[in-house]
């Protein structure tokens, strides 16, 4: 009995020496002073007892993304933003266990999210595009976490801003294929302009991107979009450009004989395949005989 009433009294006093150390981050923290609370804070993390706890987390998580969102602190602890976005990781990993008044961790969402954004832009005005990109990504994926939790008053589905910025940051930086997820994810809501300007160069870019990879599943899932979009472009040009790249010869001149035979064919779509089979590569010649080539030609 008395070995289980010594176990008790000292569960309460771990209990409330745990307390106690969170207590010494919280305070300093509430006081702005956020040094001294990363200073609590990681000592905590550093100590076994500590370190897998789901307040842990969410301190470094509060700590660190307010010292990320600050520039002199950022410069001074230039590895904050990871450590925030780690944090936060593990805290929205054990969620349900979490303690902690979720109001701040929903400002250590926007924090990352906010500073994230901000340095993409000025990395983008200054033609840093691989940083832009690694930065707005952050803020894309923060901005994601912030709409799906609902953490947000607006009711729009996602950061049009921040995807764009993303797939515009990427083409620059020679990232075509990382441009084209994003701009897919516009492209799948039919946005189809950004402060009253066309976007319909990201959807040229979708199929060009997806006609380079030869892609016949994206390409094929977004030429209808981009035909109900935008129905007085002409879209023909990059349906040829996707046969060219993607079809054998003989491939081209079955698809030629079906839609010639099925009346689809128009004056440009006869001048088109006049192209593909005048400009032949090695491997088209390769592809038919000399006799069925001169047919088409």
């Amino acid at each position: 009995m008395k070995k289980l009433l010594l176990l008790a009294i000292l569960g309460c006093a771990l209990q409330v020496a745990n307390a106690q150390d969170y207590k010494k981050v919280q305070t300093p923290y509430l006081l702005n002073q956020f040094e001294q609370a990363k200073t609590e804070i990681d000592k905590i993390a550093a100590d076994p007892k500590g370190q897998n706890k789901p307040e842990t987390y969410f301190w470094k998580a509060r700590i660190y993304s307010t010292l990320f969102k600050t520039e002199a602190t950022r410069v001074k602890y230039p590895e904050s933003g990871k450590v925030a976005e780690e944090a936060f990781g593990k805290c929205m990993e054990n969620f349900a266990a979490l303690k902690a008044d979720t109001a701040d961790l929903k400002m250590a969402a926007f924090d990352i999210y906010s500073t994230s954004f901000g340095i993409g832009i000025k990395n983008f005005n200054t033609k840093k595009w691989d940083s832009a990109f690694y930065n707005f990504s952050i803020a894309t994926e923060y901005s994601d976490i912030i709409f799906s939790k609902k953490w947000s008053t607006s009711s729009q589905p996602f950061d049009t801003t921040s995807i764009l910025y993303t797939g515009y940051s990427a083409q620059n930086a020679k990232k075509m294929d990382d441009a084209a997820v994003f701009y897919r994810r516009l492209a799948d809501a039919k946005v189809k302009t950004f402060g009253g300007e066309t976007l319909i160069d990201i959807y040229h870019y979708i199929l060009v991107n997806s006609s380079d990879r030869k892609d016949s599943a994206t390409f094929n899932k977004y030429y209808p979009i981009c035909e109900e979009l935008y129905p007085k472009e002409t879209w023909e040009d990059y349906k040829f450009d996707y046969i060219s790249k993607n079809y054998k010869l003989s491939e081209k001149a079955g698809l030629y004989e079906k839609e010639n035979a099925a009346g689809k064919l128009d004056e440009s779509s006869y001048l088109h395949f006049g192209d593909i089979f005048v400009n032949l590569t090695k491997e088209d010649k390769a592809d038919l005989d000399s006799l069925q080539i001169t047919s088409y030609a």
